[in-house]
């Protein structure tokens, strides 16, 4: 199967067809041995209308013109969901409205009235207290101007806030730190004795060498003795070993003696050299604590004299404004006091003349309002911008004409809708050059909308 579309074509059969000229209009062509067959298939590909006949043919264009005649209405899903919700609400009415026409009619003459009259109200009245706050402040009747006052209160507020925020931070502070107290080592309760291992073992040398003296001594004296050496001889040299052994040991302890008072001498001289050292630390602390201390102090103590006079001389500024009695955080008491606007605006708004005349129209168009909406069931009357809402429940040929208004709407978006689907459905026109002739055809094809397709299947 081949497709030509705005083409020339490509064998003798086709250059022979009757429907060569519409390849220039268009239209697509379709060349395949079974046309039937490639025609169903296109369809279901498509989602087409297959067309085997002339009668069918001419329906067929006919429902696609008239397709393309229809009104374009394109709903969004806002207003969509808006027209659904106000034809069920329509829908619900009766067909007999609960008031007549002349009702209706006199309702919206009253919201109209009633919709004037408060916007003239309130120009009226904000007209004239802009004019009354002008002549009052261009008088001398005003003596100090509101926002005088206000400065002055907001001056003196801030300048007492400062003069509390520092008494805070010197409370914070606290006082003066005070030297610090250090735990010194005891040395008179050290125990004095030293176990040097070295001094022991240097000890028992002393003795064992006095020791061995003695002996050799001794021994040599009972040599002597065995070889007929005089008795008197051997007894000196056995005394001379027993003085030279004594003098021995007397010497290792006195060596000893000396080393205990060394050690004991210098763990003394260690603990006063600690002593001192942590209490030079200590004394060294306390100085660059207290120096900190007297230095943030002495920040605040300035700073907290600058905010005293400040405030000082806000508060004077402020009794003079206002007055001694004058509470600078009631603001607005101040300013109902001191302010003639604050006085004169309202009462004198009340007793204008024309506010009080337009005052009165207004009065009586809301009392002519809740009258007519009281005569038809409400017991009180709804808001101005809920009277459409409120009208439409009540029925009428208003509610009759909004309601055929939606349904027509709602009717030309689902016929759009539907004349969308019929243009873009293609026609497939299987052989038509058997059945159609070539003028009917293209008179047919001139009738058709912009975006409609056309497919000839043939062989």
């Amino acid at each position: 199967m081949s497709i030509h579309e705005d083409a020339e074509p490509n064998d003798d059969k086709e250059r022979s067809s009757s429907f060569d000229s519409l390849h220039m209009m268009g239209v697509r062509v379709v060349v395949d041995p079974e046309p039937s067959a490639a025609a169903d298939r296109l369809a279901d590909e498509l989602g087409g209308d297959v067309v085997r006949d002339l009668e069918t043919a001419r329906g067929a264009f006919a429902a696609r013109a008239d397709a393309g005649r229809t009104v374009p209405v394109v709903l969004d899903d806002d207003e969509f969901d808006t027209l659904i919700r106000q034809a069920d609400e329509l829908n619900d009415l009766s067909d007999e409205p609960r008031i007549d026409e002349g009702a209706i009619r006199e309702l919206r003459e009253l919201a109209d009235a009633l919709a004037r009259t408060g916007r003239i109200r309130t120009r009226t009245e904000v007209e004239f207290t802009e004019t009354l706050n002008r002549r009052l402040s261009a008088s001398s009747g005003m003596a100090v101007h509101p926002e005088a006052i206000k400065q002055a209160a907001a001056a003196l507020t801030a300048a007492e806030g400062d003069v509390n925020d520092i008494d805070a931070a010197i409370t914070q502070l606290g006082d003066r730190p005070v030297p610090e107290q250090v735990e010194l080592e005891d040395v008179g309760a050290s125990d004095t004795t030293i176990f040097d291992d070295d001094t022991l073992e240097q000890q028992r040398r002393s003795r064992v060498f006095a020791l061995s003296v003695t002996t050799i001594f001794a021994g040599v004296a009972l040599v002597m003795l065995s070889i007929g050496v005089a008795t008197a001889v051997s007894i000196g040299v056995f005394i001379v070993g027993l003085l030279a052994g004594g003098v021995m040991l007397t010497r290792s302890r006195s060596e000893h003696r000396v080393d205990e008072g060394a050690a004991q001498a210098s763990a003394l001289l260690a603990a006063a050299t600690g002593n001192a050292a942590r209490s030079t630390e200590a004394a060294a602390r306390g100085r660059m604590a207290e120096e900190e201390w007297l230095a943030r102090r002495a920040q605040l103590d300035a700073n907290r004299e600058r905010s005293v006079e400040k405030a000082r001389s806000a508060r004077r500024h402020w009794d003079t404004l206002a007055g001694p009695e004058a509470d600078p955080y009631d603001l607005e008491g101040v300013l109902r006091i001191h302010d003639p606007q604050f006085a004169i605006t309202g009462a004198a708004t009340k007793t204008s003349p024309t506010v009080r005349t337009v005052n009165a129209v207004y009065r009586r168009a809301l009392a002519r309002w809740k009258v007519a909406w009281a005569a038809i069931g409400y017991d009180s009357p709804p808001a101005i911008e809920d009277f459409d809402e409120h009208v439409l429940r009540l029925g009428g040929t208003s509610a009759r004409a909004r309601a055929d208004e939606v349904e027509q709407r709602l009717k030309a978006a689902e016929q759009w809708t539907q004349a969308g689907a019929t243009i873009d459905r293609p026609l497939i026109l299987v052989e038509p050059e058997s059945w159609m002739p070539e003028e009917e055809l293209a008179s047919m094809l001139a009738t058709l909308p912009a975006g409609a397709d056309v497919i000839l299947v043939t062989r």
